[in-house]
């Protein structure tokens, strides 16, 4: 699923390493030890508090007989102020089965601190082949807001037409997959999902009412500049066909955060933009 060329003056982040690893090992992360517990406790746990969740996107699902095969976005990477036990992220979703059935993966960029639930390569279920990308490393060159110089991350996740394969996630233009989600823990995903989000995530306790920024912390509606956007959204039908200018995109808002500003072009493709600065209810509502 390849993505379209990005404008001049934009980029993908750079995580991925200078050398690879040698043959047989991966890069992983280092952890102190007090971290480590943190991790190992936490890697049955939701990653998110259901209730205690805004986020501001696009939806598609599909019907019962009808699953996607595969899914794609580029977004913009930025640097939201977030505060403690509190999660920023712009991702996207792909979401299957209902109730204890339920499973998602998720994958993009994530600002946090002190959040529980399991990430990066502590969630189970994950195998790493690519010997280059550090999964969790941190991303240092941002997009610069009101410029240009805009930083991009791409993700693709495919499901092989072979029967019973994983599904395959893709990062920016590698050619290599970073690795797969294994069949064995994720049985719903042979068939396909129903559910595939684009878009924002925050989180914060239920003992505080602020919820932090998403995105560039803006809503500039149509400065694509100032605002988070998401572009060349993309999926795979059932049929294992690319649909690249989707018609059955759903709108999502929540609390602080808006959007769309939707558009398809022979550039970029499937667009929108979304975010906002977080807050209080009654700042949200006041506009403060």
């Amino acid at each position: 699923m390849l993505s379209k060329k990005l404008s001049p003056g934009h980029r993908y982040a750079k995580t991925k390493l200078d050398e690879p690893c040698p043959r047989g090992t991966v890069p992983v992360l280092r952890v102190a030890d007090k971290d480590q517990l943190k991790n190992v406790l936490n890697l049955n746990k939701s990653r998110f508090f259901p209730n205690d969740q805004w986020n501001h996107g696009i939806v598609a699902k599909t019907t019962p007989d009808k699953k996607y095969k595969g899914v794609s976005g580029v977004m913009t990477v930025w640097n939201p102020k977030v505060g403690p036990n509190q999660c920023s992220s712009v991702a996207i979703s792909a979401e299957v089965g209902e109730g204890p059935d339920y499973t998602r993966i998720q994958f993009g960029w994530t600002n946090i601190t002190n959040v529980p639930g399991c990430f990066d390569l502590n969630c189970q279920g994950f195998v790493q082949i690519n010997t280059q990308v550090p999964i969790g490393a941190a991303i240092h060159d941002v997009s610069d807001y009101g410029t240009d110089n805009q930083v991009f991350l791409r993700f693709s996740l495919l499901q092989d037409p072979k029967k019973e394969s994983p599904c395959w996630l893709y990062y920016n233009e590698e050619a290599t997959p970073i690795g797969y989600f294994s069949n064995k823990l994720f049985t719903k995903l042979s068939d396909g999902v129903d559910t595939l989000k684009w878009g924002g995530y925050v989180f914060t306790q239920p003992s505080d009412e602020t919820s932090p920024p998403m995105g560039s912390g803006k809503f500039d509606n149509e400065i694509y500049r100032r605002t988070a956007i998401m572009i060349n959204v993309r999926y795979i039908d059932n049929k294992y066909h690319l649909v690249d200018s989707p018609n059955d995109i759903q709108t999502a808002e929540s609390r602080c955060y808006f959007g769309d500003h939707s558009y398809k072009d022979n550039t970029v493709g499937y667009t929108f933009c979304f975010g906002g600065k977080g807050g209080t209810q009654e700042e949200c509502i006041s506009g403060l």
